[in-house]
């Protein structure tokens, strides 16, 4: 029996709409930092370019599809709060003012676009597929389901976990986090305020 909501065709056009995607931010992105000055023509080409650079990377489109859906929720969701706000009696203009002067939001949404870009990442590059019958290998997991039990440079969850929580990237991320939070402070002047 057909399926109105079977997407499995749009799967096999995954591709075209990250081609497309990718064409609009490219080009978005030159046109406002007017990268060859007002040559629009050049700025088509150029993104273009990156788009069909694009269907060479299939690893890469695979990161895009799994990546877009949650920046289109995170997006929803900033829609969806915003209108509480306003559901609440805050004007709009007290809304935007306040995301422009208070640094903190705007890095709470890098943060988690940066979380959303690394969990892409691990889902597509840490687990690896047969592509004859469309299983996923994942490494095993220990009796309570997370600790992982993969070693670091096998592919699957585990893998992906083993990797993330090994002492070395742990440091290396916490050596990060203390840098972004140092230069945070120190451009602010010292202010925590933003």
């Amino acid at each position: 029996m057909a399926n109105p909501l079977d997407v499995g065709l749009l799967d096999s056009l995954s591709i075209i709409f990250s081609m497309i995607l990718v064409f609009a931010i490219v080009y978005g992105i030159l046109m406002k930092a007017k990268a060859f000055g007002d040559n629009n023509g050049l700025h088509a080409l150029v993104a273009l370019v990156s788009a069909l650079f694009l269907a060479f990377a299939p690893g890469v489109n695979r990161v895009i599809v799994t990546m877009v859906p949650w920046f289109i929720l995170m997006f929803i969701f900033l829609l969806l709060l915003l209108q509480f706000y306003s559901f609440m009696g805050v004007k709009e203009s007290y809304l935007f003012e306040s995301f422009k002067k208070d640094k903190s939001i705007s890095t709470w949404f890098l943060v988690v676009g940066f979380i959303i870009l690394i969990a892409s990442l691990g889902s597509v590059y840490f687990t690896s597929s047969n592509s004859t019958t469309g299983t996923t290998a994942v490494a095993d997991m220990n009796q309570d389901g997370f600790t992982p039990t993969a070693d670091v440079g096998a592919t699957g969850t585990g893998a992906f976990f083993a990797t993330l929580f090994h002492p070395k990237i742990l440091g290396a991320i916490m050596v990060m986090l203390i840098g972004t939070f140092t230069i945070m402070l120190l451009a602010s002047g010292g202010s925590t305020k933003g």
